[in-house]
């Protein structure tokens, strides 16, 4: 080896060294800020000396000359400490904290891009053990990848060979179907032939038994190399969490408070590549909780809470899913002044509790008036938003006044596969994660509603919207495919809402292997990676979150009800139904300009005299009448012989879910707002149910 690659080799090591020794100057140094003010522990002591020394011989063979000046002032510093029989006091340890400031200054400027995963031979490491112990070696994760593609190979190798199987054993039962009726003819002539069949059969057999067994052991191996090379890819929580403390302890310190921080469920395992955006993500959410949600001493105690507020970050395994949860004992989240600032910056706000919390992911709001450098310009919560569901997952928050506030982070465990639902749109597939599938529902045409002018389907007693997949993806095409009058979709869920996604058929379930886009194809909409199929087809994996909120703000080019349902002419009769004049002269009028023959109702009574005697092929009704309100008339149209067909359109001023979901049990077709309603809606609603 020559010397400059020697030297480049002996960095390698050293960057590695200090990224542990920095790791350990910080938890060392933290439990040693909790002794201030009593005499410091003789065996805390001597670890830091230890890690000090260390560093500075091996910063010294390598010429990091500002590496080892540090290491000898830490060194210098904790040797007065030791010697001098005195009390730690704070001054000590915040200096011994910007002496570690500065070798991290200095590892980030040295720290190589390609990263490194560290596989362990022995998995028993104590608390302060150096993160590269005896028994582990370090790879390029370039290399893990490899072996993760060469291991999906494997797979398919293995799912061509259950094909295989499959096919000899049918001509094998072929063969034999051959052979019997053979056999029943008893014919001369068909002697010789029977005896090749009766070969062939037999060498079928013996080929099918050896397919099935290599099959088998194939099978194994695959399985088990699989399981071997992703655990490659896992690292524990905990690792991902080395610098929460110290960092929360600064951010403290910053904003004059007390705060600790507790992590649970530091062994559960996740996928390396989700190392770092997990950090990050959790980093944004952990700043806004201390700058955001950690009251100041004196306001906690006189809240009867402790003066040192808590922020726990815990990680559990939910099947493939790993939730990650940071919660605070916070003073909760202002709603008031979320929607007020909301309102400020001229965004939309909506009406049910769960999603105005969601407003704090809004980019650019914030409940803070002054900037500062922690908090006030709406960009962390934002910023971990987008991370989340870059990587396949999804956050949410609930918050309780003066109780806290909670972030819940869902994500896969593992980047490199996925269990998968393989959905057909025209001649291609695509796959969706089952984990963000909330249901699968097979409906008819005429089980669709309209809420808010769009397609709309009653699943567990709520509208959800319908739209083509393919809308959404932005692919040409017709109307999706139907069995019959039967339409398939998949119901995606996060947490600000659902919709249906309609598509051709479902195939089926299996687990893929996950493979990325590349840094070309990385943004392309909804879309988060690809798959091979054993037939040799790719297929994409689809993100569930982006769809949804491509749903949310894209109006569907193609509506199942137009591609249904005979195009509405002119002269159809409707009746509108309002106890005001003024609303009930303006939608008539609008109506009648549209073409349509209309007759009015002052309240739901009339309405309902006018409908036994000329019935009408629409009714548009408000809510609150006298003598029988909208939801009332509903209930008696639907529950008519002769009018339950009639579409009901409620028209009213209650803005609540609960009203909407009430109007929509009793029978309405659709139900329009007030605060939202326009004259094209109104018409777009009309036509749609004629």
């Amino acid at each position: 080896m020559d010397n400059d690659a020697l030297v480049r080799r002996l960095m390698t090591t050293f960057v590695t060294e200090l990224e542990d020794h920095l790791q350990a100057f910080d938890r060392d140094l933290l439990v040693l800020e909790s002794r201030v003010g009593v005499h410091p522990d003789d065996d805390l002591m001597a670890q830091l000396f230890r890690t000090a020394h260390t560093l500075k011989g091996a910063a010294r063979a390598v010429d990091q000359e500002v590496v080892a000046e540090a290491a000898h002032t830490m060194e210098t510093a904790l040797a007065a400490m030791r010697e001098g029989g005195r009390t730690v006091e704070q001054a000590d340890v915040q200096a011994l904290f910007d002496e570690v400031d500065r070798l991290r200054s200095v590892y980030e400027s040295l720290r190589p891009v390609p990263s490194q995963v560290a596989i362990q031979a022995d998995p028993v490491r104590t608390p302060f053990a150096p993160a590269l112990a005896s028994g582990e070696i370090r790879l390029p994760a370039e290399r893990i990848d490899r072996m993760v593609t060469l291991s999906s190979q494997l797979l398919i190798a293995r799912e061509r060979g259950e094909r295989f199987a499959e096919e000899l054993a049918s001509i094998a039962d072929t063969v034999s179907r051959w052979e019997a009726r053979g056999t029943r003819s008893g014919a001369a002539r068909d002697v010789a032939q029977l005896e090749r069949v009766r070969w062939l059969r037999q060498r079928l057999a013996a080929l099918n038994a050896v397919a099935v067994a290599d099959r088998r052991v194939l099978e194994q191996a695959a399985a088990l190399l699989e399981a071997e090379v992703l655990r490659l890819r896992m690292l524990p929580f905990a690792n991902v969490c080395e610098g929460f403390y110290r960092a929360v302890r600064d951010l403290a310190r910053d904003t004059d408070k007390s705060v600790e921080l507790i992590v649970r469920g530091g062994d559960v395992e996740l996928d390396r590549a989700l190392a770092e955006p997990v950090r990050d993500a959790l980093l944004h959410v952990i700043r806004n909780a201390v700058a955001h949600g950690i009251e100041p001493p004196r306001q906690r105690l006189a809240a009867s809470k402790r003066a040192v507020g808590r922020i726990t970050l815990t990680a559990v395994n939910e099947g493939t899913r790993v939730v990650l949860e940071v919660a605070d004992d916070g003073a909760g989240i202002d709603v008031d002044a979320l929607v007020a600032r909301a309102q400020a910056l001229g965004l939309t706000v909506p009406d049910e509790p769960a999603a105005r919390l969601r407003l704090v992911f809004a980019a650019g709001l914030s409940t803070v008036t002054e900037v500062s450098p922690l908090a006030g310009r709406g960009v962390g919560l934002d910023a971990a938003r987008v991370l989340v569901e870059a990587h396949r997952g999804s956050i949410d928050v609930d918050s309780e006044p003066d109780r806290g506030t909670r972030f819940e982070l869902r994500l896969p465990q593992s980047l490199s596969t996925a269990h998968a639902l393989l959905v057909e749109l025209g001649s291609t597939v695509y796959a969706l994660d089952v984990n963000d599938i909330e249901a699968l529902r097979r409906f008819q045409h005429d089980e669709l509603l309209i809420a808010d002018g769009r397609d709309a389907l009653l699943h567990q007693g709520s509208p959800v919207p319908v739209v083509p997949l393919a809308d959404m993806l932005g692919l040409p095409g017709a109307a999706p495919r139907s069995d019959g009058d039967s339409v398939q979709a998949a119901i995606l869920a996060d947490g600000q809402g659902r919709a249906a996604f309609v598509v051709d058929r479902w195939l089926g379930e299996q687990t893929v292997i996950v493979r990325d886009l590349g840094r070309r194809l990385r943004h392309v909409r909804g879309v988060s990676g690809s798959t091979l199929l054993a037939d040799g087809r790719i297929v994409l994996v689809l993100r569930a979150g982006e769809l949804l909120d491509l749903a949310r703000k894209v109006r569907p080019r193609t509506s199942l009800r137009e591609s249904k349902r005979e195009k509405a002419v002119t002269r159809k009769r409707l009746l509108v139904a309002d106890d005001s004049v003024t609303t009930r002269t303006l939608v008539a009028g609008i109506l009648e300009g549209a073409g349509y023959l209309v007759s009015t109702a002052a309240d739901g009574l009339a309405a309902w005299q006018l409908l036994q005697t000329n019935g009408a092929d629409l009714v548009i009704s408000d809510v609150d009448m006298p003598r029988l309100d909208g939801f009332a008339l509903t209930k008696n149209i639907r529950a008519s012989p002769r009018l339950r067909h009639v579409p009901v359109v409620l028209v009213t001023a209650h803005e609540s879910e609960a009203d909407r979901e009430r109007g929509l049990a009793a029978g309405a077709e659709a139900y329009v707002r007030k605060s939202t309603f326009d004259q094209t809606e109104l018409l777009n609603v009309v036509a749609g149910l004629l």
